[in-house]
């Protein structure tokens, strides 16, 4: 080799060579920096990228201790080595690129991915949202007929409590009814007051003596009443054999009729009482003899009629007390006397009124001795 194709690279040849494979290096780092954060499905497509040419260089050494290296072969291993790192560069250029292309076509494909999804995932809700709106809509109305049908069962339930509240309860009455329990005990004490008062004095006036004057009125009293509970009686068992559909059964037969209906039935009777009366009060009259009594005494039996068929279809019906026996100690909470205190009753003046549980509603009036 001759001389001027050597190059002199000083004493040391390892350092030269060390220092520019050091230079090769840093350029392979800043290259690598910039391709670290590309996308590469296979890692090995990188490593024909850098090529680290650590051949041996032809190395001479001169008398005065300095090495000779070849200055075509440096010059030709150096072109070597920054023509592949241009190589490198540039597919590192091409594979951003790419890759910029690459990642800008995922991206447009992920939003549309997205996008896809999310209108799937709507579509979805406002199945779900319209199911539950036809679902909301069939259980309010499903609400309503419910609503409807609790108000129609305590309506029922009202009125089957309230039957069975007031059928046969003397504690129950009806304010608004004229005819209630109350008036007529209350017009039962005017009876007393006034015509039972008047009549009296007339049969006095006929020479009769106050017992036989009071006995024959009392006489009077429990035969219309009687009279009339006949009817009362007579009637109602009328009213059901006709709802029962049997002209002649026993009342046996009529158990299976309802409570409520039987209700009903007292209702009517109770409702009608002052239409049916003037049959009543003829089927009174005969029984006394009305057409013989005085005026006082009739006016005593009219009034009489009509306030025993009264008691007569109460629900439950008021009864008289007459069960006051001569000799019988004074009931005070029954009776009031009459004109003369005593311990024992002599005789029934006027009678008590009272339901058949006896229960009372006005004291009866007796004379004691």
């Amino acid at each position: 080799m001759a001389e001027s194709d050597m190059v002199i690279v000083g004493n040391n040849s390892k350092k030269f060579c060390k220092d520019l494979i050091e230079t090769l290096d840093n350029k392979v780092s800043e290259i690598l920096e910039e391709i670290k954060d590309c996308l590469v499905e296979n890692p090995t497509q990188c490593e024909h990228w850098v090529v680290i040419v650590n051949e041996s260089l032809e190395e001479n050494d001169d008398e005065s201790g300095f090495v000779m290296v070849s200055h075509s072969t440096l010059k030709q291993m150096t072109d070597d080595i920054f023509m592949r790192l241009d190589d490198l560069q540039s597919s590192i250029n091409k594979y951003i690129s790419s890759q910029k292309g690459k990642t800008k076509e995922e991206t447009l494909n992920n939003e549309i991915n997205k996008n896809e999804k999310l209108q799937f995932r709507m579509e979805q809700l406002d199945k779900q949202i319209t199911f539950f709106e036809k679902e909301a809509k069939r259980l309010k109305e499903k609400v309503s007929t419910l609503e409807l049908q609790k108000e129609g069962l305590l309506t029922r339930l009202s009125e089957v409590a309230g039957l069975r509240l007031c059928d046969n309860n003397p504690n129950i009455q009806d304010l608004s009814d004229t005819k209630r329990p109350t008036k007529i005990v209350e017009a039962f004490g005017e009876l007393y007051d006034n015509e039972w008062t008047n009549a009296l004095e007339d049969l006095l006036k006929t020479q009769h003596s106050e017992r036989e004057a009071i006995d024959t009125l009392a006489g009077i009293l429990k035969s219309v009443f009687e009279t009339c509970n006949t009817f009362a009686r007579s009637q109602r068992m009328a009213l059901l054999r006709g709802m029962a559909l049997c002209g002649s059964c026993p009342e046996n037969d009529l158990d299976a009729l309802s409570q409520g209906l039987r209700n009903k039935i007292k209702t009517l009777q109770k409702d009608s009482a002052m239409d049916v009366y003037p049959f009543v009060k003829k089927q009174v009259d005969e029984r006394i003899n009305y057409a013989s009594l005085d005026k006082e005494v009739k006016e005593y039996v009219d009034r009489c009629a009509e306030l025993s068929w009264l008691m007569n279809v109460q629900d439950p019906p008021l009864v008289l007390y007459f069960k006051a026996r001569s000799g019988d100690p004074v009931d005070k909470k029954k009776f009031s006397v009459y004109t003369k205190n005593g311990s024992v009753v002599d005789f029934v003046v006027w009678p008590a009124v009272m339901y058949e549980n006896e229960t009372l509603f006005r004291k009866g009036v007796l004379q004691a001795k």
